[in-house]
């Protein structure tokens, strides 16, 4: 696997660049990968998802015509973050409901 392009973005993200940025049009580097993850890539898309992810990027974050890059994309990345946020609200209600009807006893 060729991962040239994936080594030229994390040096570019390690030397400051901004994976929030956008174009013209409100797309950041998570759309321009959603919108040609279909295309024969010599890279591994996941892989630069998950870079991007790691240095700040927002799959939730709508571009100019209000879609995301979860919208645009088919990415296992983004499929594995958003069943891991899913997870975490479980959790999350499940320790709330757990703590809100027990009585709390004093140390």
């Amino acid at each position: 696997m060729n991962t040239n392009k994936v080594e030229v973005v994390r040096d570019l993200l390690n030397a400051g660049a901004d994976a929030l940025a956008t174009d013209v049009y409100g797309d950041t580097p998570l759309h321009a990968l959603a919108k040609f993850s279909g295309d024969k890539q010599s890279f591994d898309v996941n892989e630069m998802v998950e870079l991007l992810l790691a240095h700040g990027a927002d799959p939730k974050q709508p571009n100019n015509e209000g879609l995301t890059p979860h919208d645009l994309g088919d990415f296992l990345a983004l499929e594995r973050l958003d069943r891991r946020d899913r997870l975490q609200e479980v959790v999350a209600q499940t320790r709330t409901e757990s703590t809100e009807g027990s009585p709390r006893r004093a140390l």
